[in-house]
Order: structure tokens, then sequence, then C-alpha cells
């Protein structure tokens, strides 16, 4: 019987033993190196002072350890910091030192545990004298839940605050710049923080965006001692969290769909998690539709904002029917003559391209050739044709040049060369020069054309768009639709 009592004091004796090794000797400490600016600053570790000073070390036992420093009346930023100091590893922390601030510190009232009196003093908390015995009396509250204490509270140390009936909370969390809440009330402090309340129950919680806290929220009693109550909540990244894609359309109220999900008219804000989403819009009537947008969502973008342009769809176009006739869309006119080097554009109702029969084809157009045979050089024909860009067509909406222009193989009498030169200009600049058609005259029945890209090359107003053959031409071109759109 005796030998197995000592056999189990020996047990004891040495995991006692064994703890302690692990806990106090050098073996199971770590290293905590405090910077300050400006240095000099005493160390404090668990709101116990130490013998360290910045800028130095100080050692502490394996485990989590909040360190904050001190000096005269400068205060720290941040208050302090958490350390999971490991055994025989170096951690390094870092202070700012500024001037106190005068800022009054917002105090928020605890959850009453005691009725209130009938009577009570309108917008404003008065706490009641030290009583002289340990007895207890209820705090005098008001008809508002927040009031304001005197600034010095905000800097005192523990010893300083013996003498005010308050409580010391000390809150942190594993990612630093946490919202703080006490009894859902926002406050100025963000994590980690240390605050001084008025004693009583509290429920605290805090909120980073993009995170969830665990716990959700803690309920502390605080009462009055110069030992704080430590509070600590591990933030993780909210994989569930919503993000939002803000789309709005204009100059009209198009509908809006996010993955052909229709989420809105005009405007609309698609909530959605991270990830890559394609926006489109409906169409309207009398109106471009907005090419389709790629949209992603990241932790580093979780907000996107959208606008889709809707344009005026604007269209106008000349097409030769007849030998006298031209069948018109939109507001449009032609004019006719001959273009001469040195001399410019001539109008005439005998020079000119004429409207007949395309070669080989069921088509009419205007035939561009020589300007007028009886000179040298003979020039070109040209047709050059008007229209009005209105107000809600900017010359930067995405309009196009399509040419249903053919050329044939017949070419000027007494030339030998079959050269294919023509020359297009808008509003007296040149916008195509030695342009040579791509389609014959035998694509004409098979409605072939070429287009290209007016966006920024029309102005507001009148437009003027001229189509000609130049001197060194020697074949004959039909033109049998011009179409802007």
């Amino acid at each position: 019987m005796k030998l197995s009592i000592w056999i189990t004091v020996g047990i004891v004796a040495m995991l006692a033993g064994y703890l302690a090794y692990e806990r106090w000797w050098p073996a199971g400490q770590g290293t905590i190196v405090v910077i300050s600016d400006p240095p000099g600053a005493q160390v404090w570790m668990d709101l116990k002072s130490t013998s360290g000073t910045t800028n130095g070390a100080v050692r502490a036992t394996r485990g989590r350890h909040s360190v904050t420093v001190r000096k005269d009346t400068l205060e720290s930023d941040p208050v302090a910091q958490i350390v999971d100091v490991q055994s025989g590893k170096t951690d390094t922390v870092f202070f700012r030192l500024i001037p106190p601030d005068t800022r009054a510190l917002e105090k928020v009232v605890p959850r009453k545990e005691t009725a209130l009196p009938p009577k009570t003093t309108p917008e404003m908390s008065v706490l009641p004298p030290e009583p002289a015995k340990e007895e207890t009396r209820p705090i005098v509250s008001v008809e508002t839940t927040r009031t304001l204490i005197p600034p010095k509270l905000e800097s005192l140390t523990p010893r300083e605050n013996e003498g005010i009936k308050t409580g010391a909370l000390e809150i942190s969390s594993t990612l630093l710049g946490a919202r703080v809440f006490i009894n859902d009330e926002m406050r100025p402090e963000v994590t980690p923080a240390t605050l001084y309340l008025t004693p009583g129950t509290y429920t605290v919680r805090i909120e980073h965006a993009g995170y969830t806290s665990e716990p959700k929220d803690q309920t502390v009693r605080l009462v009055r001692s110069s030992t704080p109550q430590f509070v600590f909540f591990t933030l993780t990244e909210s994989r569930t969290a919503l993000r939002e894609i803000a789309i709005e359309t204009t100059p009209v109220a198009g509908q809006i769909f996010v993955d052909s999900v229709s989420v809105g008219e005009g405007k609309a804000v698609a909530s959605r998690e991270f990830g890559i989403y394609i926006v489109t819009f409906g169409d309207v009537e009398g109106w471009r539709t907005p090419e389709p947008v790629r949209a992603t969502l990241t932790p580093t973008k979780p907000r996107l904002e959208i606008k889709g342009t809707y344009t005026r769809i604007f269209r106008v176009s000349a097409l030769a029917e007849g030998e006298n006739s031209v069948k018109t869309e939109g507001e449009i006119r032609w004019e006719t003559g001959a273009y001469f080097e040195g001399r410019g554009a001539e109008r005439s109702a005998s020079l000119g391209p004429r409207i007949k029969d395309i070669p080989g084809s069921q088509k009419f157009g205007w035939e561009l050739a020589a300007g007028d045979i009886n000179r040298n050089p003979t020039g070109g024909d040209y047709v050059e044709f008007i229209f009005t860009l209105p107000p809600d067509v900017p010359p930067d909406s995405p309009l196009g040049l399509r040419l249903y222009l053919y050329r044939s193989a017949r070419r000027y009498a007494l030339t030998t060369s079959n050269r294919s030169e023509l020359v297009v200009s808008v509003n007296g600049r040149t916008f195509l020069d030695g342009y040579r058609p791509v389609h014959a005259v035998t694509s004409a029945d098979l409605d072939r054309y070429e287009e290209w890209s007016l966006q920024g090359v029309l102005k507001a107003g009148e437009n003027r768009v001229m189509i000609r053959t130049n001197d060194d031409n020697t074949l004959f071109h039909y033109l049998w639709k011009f179409e802007i759109r």
C-alpha cells in the first residue's frame, strides 16, 4: 500500500516538474522585441509593467500575450498587440507614440440589472458617489443610452483608474482593425483596444468587412477591478460573402441581365459571390444595344460599377433602282459632277455619272468613269451624298460606311491599261485614296459590299461623303447603293 502511494507521489512530482520546466525554463520561453518611436517607453505585458524598455527585448512564456508600451502622457498606436509566443522563437512588435487626443471618450451605459427610479434626469447619466460601504446602488440612467465622460479617462492607466468605479475590458482579434460593438453600439476604437466601462453586463462583438467572427459575440460582466477582462475573436474570411455589381444603362432604360438572368431595367444592383459574370443588355427599339461586359468580383474588387450606353440607331441610304429612280432611307440627298485636280469638284447637269445598267447584272448603278473626255486630263466622275447627323447621335457613335460598289472590265476609250483607282472623301478630307473595289460586277446580284468604320470621322450636323474616280483610273465602276449605318 505504501509503495503504491510513493509511486503515485513520484509520478505527480515528475509531471509537475515537467510542466514547470516546459513553462518557465528558458527552453519553454520565447522573446518579444518591442520597438517604439520615440524609444524609451516602458513595456507592459498582460496589463502588468515589466522591467523592459523600448527599444529592447523581453522574455515571455509560451502562449498568447498582450503587449503595450507607456511613456509619460503619450499614447501608443496601436493600443496593444497580441503576440503568440513560441518556444525559442523571436517576435517583433512596433508602436508609435503620439500626444494624447483631447476628444471626449464616448461611453456606453451597460445593460440595466435593477429597476429604474420613477423619475430620471433627462439627457444625461449620473454616476453616484463612491459609497462608504460595499453596498451597491443602481446607476441613475436617462432616456438616452450614450453620454460623454471626461477626456482624461481615455488615457488613464489601470492604477490611475483605481479611484474611479470602472472596469477594464481588453478586446483583440486575429485580424487587427476590426470594428468594436458594445451592446450593439459601435465604438470609435478598433482592435486591439482597451476600454474602461462602468461595472455591469455587456455584449461584445466585432465586425470586419468580408470576415466572420468566432464566437459571434461574447457576454462579459465587469466589476471594479484593476485586472482587465480579456476577450478574443477569431476572424475568418467569409466564403459566402456576397458582393455587388452596380449596373446602369444610359441614355435610355434597357433590360439588364447577369448570366442571362434579368436583374432590373435602367438601373440595378446584383449581389453575387466572388466570381466571373457576364452582363448583357436587352434591345430597345431605335437604339443600338451595348456589347456584353465581363465582370469579375474579387476580394480586392468586391464592388463593380458598369454602365451600358445605348446609341441611337442612325441609318441613311440611297439605292439606284432605275435610270431615273433612286430609293432613299432617311434624310439624304446627292449631287453629281466632275472632279478635276487643282480645281476640285464642279457640279454639272451635263457632266458626271449617270444611272445605268450594271453589266451582267439585274441592277442599276451610278456609272463612274472619266469626268470630261474632251479634257486632258479628263478628271473623274463624282457622286456626293449629303446627310445630317442628329443631336442624339454623337460623332463618336459606332457608325459605318457601306459601299455596294463594283468594278468592271470595261476600259476607257483609247486606253490599254486596267487601272482601278477611286477616292472617297468625308467632309472634304481624303478617307480612302487609290481605292480599288474588291468586288466585280459579277457580284452585284449577290449584294456584296465593303464596309469601313466612321466612328470619330463624322461631325455633328451636315456631313458630305464623295465617291469619285481619279485621273489614273481607266475602268468603269458602278455604285448600286450608298449606306451609313
